[in-house]
């Protein structure tokens, strides 16, 4: 009767120990997988970072335009491995991305070849680059 006993101990005890690796390996598979998807939005945020900073004048919309299917596909993917003290954050910045007007993006239209108001296109479209780059700046900080 005791040599079943300690059979059936240890085979609980191997059963348990099973159980707990097994769950533990699962855990830290889900977090590598998170910890990818995550580096692979960030490298996303840095190809459309390129394309925002070689824009033109007249392609910046369009360049931004492009961008948002593939930056809300991306963002919906993640969302659940933004940690959780950030991520309404990351909505809130998803969004502010996604919902930017077309009349802050693009330049107004020109009046007159002026100098002056060649500086004040040139300003506003650096103004207009600079708030797209910041917001996929922080979108990649958000997802660190």
């Amino acid at each position: 009767m005791e040599g079943y006993r300690s059979e059936a101990i240890s085979l609980l005890i191997g059963l348990g120990a099973g159980f707990i690796l097994g769950y533990w390996t699962h855990a830290l598979t889900i977090v590598r997988e998170a910890a990818d998807r995550r580096r692979l939005f960030r490298t996303r945020i840095q190809e459309w970072k390129t394309l925002i900073e070689d824009a033109t004048y007249l392609n910046l919309h369009t360049r931004h335009m492009d961008s948002l299917p593939d930056l809300r596909t991306q963002c919906r993917v993640i969302e659940e491995d933004v940690r959780w003290w950030r991520r309404s954050r990351f909505r809130a910045a998803c969004q502010t991305y996604a919902a930017i007007p077309r009349t802050e993006i693009e330049p107004p239209p020109r009046s007159s070849h002026s100098d002056e108001e060649t500086q004040k296109r040139r300003q506003h479209h650096q103004a207009a680059k600079a708030r797209l780059l910041a917001l996929l700046d922080r979108l990649a900080r958000l997802t660190a």
